[in-house]
C-alpha cells in the first residue's frame, strides 16, 4: 500500500512539474536553497533568543512559586512533635524531592520551546552551508572543466596561428597606437618618450557596447574601495555562474546583473520609460545556453586587455564585458 502511494504521489509530482509556472516556482526555490535554509535558521535562532528572554522575566514567578512550596512543607514538617519527626523524616524528604523536582520540570519546560527553536535554527542554517559547501565542490569542478576546455582552444589557435594571434584574439586587441609622454630632464631640456599601446576593438566607444559595463561604485552596490577584491569577487562571481549555467542550461545577463547589485533605479533615471523597457527586455533576453553554438561558458571579460590597468593596479577602473551567446529564445 505505500508503494502504491507513493507511485500515485511520484506521479502527481511529475504533472505538476509540467505545469510551467509550478516548475519555475519549484526550480527558483531549488535555486536558492542555501539561502533559503541560512536565512530561515538565522531567523529561528534569533526567535529562540527572543522567547528564551521573554521565559527569563516571568520565571521568577514560577521559581517563587516552588520555593514557597518547599518551605510550607518544611514549616509543616518542624511543626510536628519530635517524636513524628522521627517517623515521618523518610516520608518528609520524599515530600521535598517531590516538590523541587516539579519546580525544577515547571522551570525546564518553559526552557524547552526556545531550546527546540535554537537547535531547528542552528539545523537548518548549518544545512544551507553544506549545500553551498556541496555546490563549491561541483562549482571547483566545472570551473575546472571550463579551464581546460579554453586552455584546448588556446593551444589550438597557438598551434595554427601562432601565439601573436592567440594573445590578439583572447585580450580582443585590434591593433596598436601610439602615444607620446613630455617631460623636462635634470638639465631642463624637453624630453619626448614615445610608447605603443594596444587598441582594443570598441576601444574609442566603450559606453556603445551592450555588453559592457564599469564596475563602479555608482552603478554596482556590490563594488568595494579595493581593486584586488573587486576582481577577486567578479572572478568568483563568474565561477558561481558557470556553474549556475551547467546546472540549469541557461542565464540572462539580466540574472548576473542582478546577482552583482547593478543599480537600476539610476539607469532608469537616464532614460525614458520605453528605453527602460528596452534595455530590461535585452538583458533578459541576451545570455548563455548549455548547447548552444557560443564559448561554452561564461566570460565577464575580467582577464581582457581592457582590464590590464587594473590588473597591474595601475588604475581602479574595471570593465566587464558579457561573451554573451546570443538571444535565448533564438540559440
Amino acid at each position: 500500500m505505500n508503494l502504491g502511494l507513493a507511485k500515485v504521489g511520484a506521479k502527481i509530482g511529475r504533472n505538476l512539474m509540467r505545469c510551467k509556472p509550478v516548475a519555475k516556482v519549484v526550480m527558483k526555490v531549488n535555486k536558492n536553497k542555501p539561502e533559503i535554509l541560512a536565512a530561515s535558521g538565522g531567523v529561528l535562532v534569533l526567535v529562540a533568543f527572543g522567547w528564551a528572554i521573554y521565559e527569563a522575566v516571568n520565571v521568577k514567578d514560577v521559581m517563587e512559586e516552588s520555593t514557597a512550596k518547599v518551605n510550607d512543607i518544611q514549616a509543616e514538617f518542624d511543626a510536628r512533635p519530635e517524636e513524628e519527626k522521627v517517623v515521618l523524616a523518610k516520608e518528609h524528604g520524599k515530600k521535598i524531592r517531590l516538590a523541587k523536582a516539579e519546580g525544577i520540570w515547571k522551570v525546564s519546560r518553559r526552557f524547552a520551546g526556545p531550546a527546540l527553536t535554537l537547535i531547528v535554527g542552528m539545523g537548518l542554517s548549518t544545512k544551507g552551508f553544506s549545500v553551498l559547501r556541496a555546490r563549491n565542490v561541483m562549482l571547483g569542478g566545472a570551473l575546472k572543466s571550463t579551464e581546460e576546455a579554453y586552455k584546448f582552444y588556446r593551444e589550438n589557435v597557438r598551434q595554427d596561428l601562432g601565439k601573436d594571434a592567440d594573445f590578439k584574439y583572447a585580450h580582443g586587441i585590434v591593433g596598436e597606437k601610439e602615444i607620446e609622454e613630455k617631460s623636462v630632464d635634470a638639465n631642463g631640456n624637453e624630453v619626448v618618450k614615445k610608447t605603443k599601446l594596444p587598441v582594443i576593438k570598441d576601444d574609442l566607444k566603450l559606453a556603445a557596447s551592450p555588453w559592457r559595463f564599469e564596475f563602479c561604485e555608482d552603478l554596482f552596490y556590490s563594488w568595494k574601495d579595493d581593486t584586488d577584491s573587486n576582481l577577486a569577487f567578479l572572478k568568483m562571481a563568474q565561477e558561481w555562474w558557470n556553474h549556475e549555467l551547467e546546472r540549469y542550461g541557461d542565464v540572462s545577463m539580466y540574472d548576473i546583473l542582478k546577482y552583482l547589485h547593478y543599480n537600476f533605479d539610476l539607469r532608469k533615471q537616464t532614460m525614458t520609460k520605453q528605453q527602460y523597457r528596452d534595455f530590461i527586455y535585452f538583458l533578459r533576453r541576451y545570455g548563455w545556453r548549455k548547447g548552444s553554438e557560443g564559448d561554452g561558458f561564461i566570460d565577464f571579460g575580467i582577464f581582457r586587455a581592457i582590464n590590464e590597468p587594473a590588473i597591474k593596479r595601475m588604475s581602479d577602473v574595471i570593465w566587464i564585458e558579457f561573451n554573451c551567446d546570443g538571444p535565448l529564445d533564438e540559440i
